[in-house]
């Protein structure tokens, strides 16, 4: 398959979207806190698209836990990296390079 990849940035409002990609349901907590960091502006969620379908998720945390992590203006945490398992390897790299 040779169509083109699309990474652009999820809005909060599209955040279900992600069951597409992961099980929203079995990650509740999960879920709710990354939303939580989406809306207060610390996290920005990016998916990969192809052919209309969400094959790809990756996230960069702005504020994280601890200058382990981030540092504001200096350093950003890449974090959810996850890619369907049918089109993994491909979507992998590309999002990697996109972030």
């Amino acid at each position: 398959m040779n169509e083109a990849f699309n990474i652009i940035p999820l809005k909060l409002r599209d955040f279900k979207k992600l069951g597409d990609i992961w099980n929203l349901k079995s990650k509740r907590n999960r879920a709710r806190k990354w939303k939580s960091e989406m809306r207060r502006g610390i996290r920005q969620g990016y998916v990969c698209v192809e052919g209309g379908a969400l094959i790809a998720q990756g996230d960069l945390v702005y504020d994280g836990s601890g200058p382990d992590y981030t540092i504001p203006g200096q350093r950003v945490c890449i974090s959810r990296v996850i890619v369907k398992p049918e089109r993994r390897g491909g979507a992998y790299v590309k999002l990697m390079k996109r972030l």
